[in-house]
């Protein structure tokens, strides 16, 4: 009974990971078509929930603008910038090279760099126009579904806690790795929409299908690492 329990146990440890990253890569799907449905298709319908639900946060949110909390939205949209990521990508690009994390500088960069095209092409071809019940506090120009910094931002930080996951000791210290990440992802994602240049379905896009991407790629990866681990035992 106890080389059972060690042994179910062990299994647990050792693809706890791989289980999470199934899971929370089914429900990214599920709420990506949701919004997807939601915004496209059930307005055809005459549905039109998609449409309140996004006025009334955007209303909400307007409520709190003043000079001092536009200036640290600006500087929360920043962290999903392109200029943000290539910064982050070289730094923990050269980390990884010194100390021969070659698999995980791999990861990370197909990750990160792949992420900007994506976006692109999502964008085109759902071709949603930006929001103009609110000014826009940042000017822009280009679609809105899904949102590019929420996106860039999910793929980014999730990749970065899942790389830095991978060196810690305990749990809990991974969890608050990934925790630190989402709040970082929700920050970015409440300060599109208080800037007038999103609707929160955007975000809601935006964050559920740079998960899909960070988390399928996480999923390839992570196979790859415990492959190598048993061949290591053995």
């Amino acid at each position: 009974m106890e080389y059972i329990f060690k042994h179910k146990l062990s299994f647990l440890k050792k693809y706890a990971r791989l289980l999470a990253i199934v899971f929370l890569l089914f429900v990214s799907v599920l709420c990506f078509e949701e919004v997807v449905d939601d915004v496209f298709y059930d307005p055809l319908e005459g549905d039109l929930q998609s449409k309140a639900f996004d006025k009334g946060v955007i209303n909400y949110l307007s409520q709190f603008r003043s000079p001092a909390l536009t200036q640290v939205m600006t500087d929360f949209t920043a962290l999903g910038s392109f200029s943000i990521m290539t910064i982050i990508l070289l730094t923990a690009a050269g980390v990884m090279w010194r100390n021969r994390k070659h698999l995980n500088l791999i990861y990370l960069c197909l990750v990160i760099t792949s992420s900007g095209l994506l976006i692109h092409f999502l964008k085109l071809y759902f071709q949603r126009p930006r929001p103009e019940q609110l000014e826009q506090l940042t000017y822009i120009s280009s679609l809105s579904f899904p949102s590019g910094h929420s996106f860039a931002a999910t793929a980014t930080y999730i990749s970065l806690a899942y790389c830095t996951g991978l060196l810690t000791k305990t749990f809990v210290s991974e969890l608050l790795i990934y925790l630190l990440a989402f709040i970082l992802i929700a920050l970015v994602g409440i300060s599109r929409v208080y800037l007038g240049v999103h609707y929160p379905t955007d975000v809601i896009a935006g964050i559920s299908c740079g998960a899909i991407w960070v988390l399928s790629v996480s999923f390839i990866f992570e196979l790859v690492r415990i492959s190598k681990l048993k061949h290591l035992e053995e």
